[in-house]
């Protein structure tokens, strides 16, 4: 079974423009995971979404 069969196919995480919330939506996307990116400031996050290329 993988990850997101286990979990679940989506994933919404707050506070994805940095730091902890960055990392932990990266790592769940590596998993398989479509995630929803949720932020306040949406120029940084644009930037974090924009480096992702699974």
């Amino acid at each position: 079974m993988t990850f997101a069969e286990h979990y679940g196919p989506w994933a919404l995480v707050a506070g994805a423009s940095e730091g902890v919330g960055a990392a932990f939506a990266e790592g769940l996307a590596e998993r398989g995971v479509d995630v929803v990116l949720l932020a306040r400031r949406k120029a940084v996050l644009d930037d974090v979404a924009a480096g992702w290329f699974f």
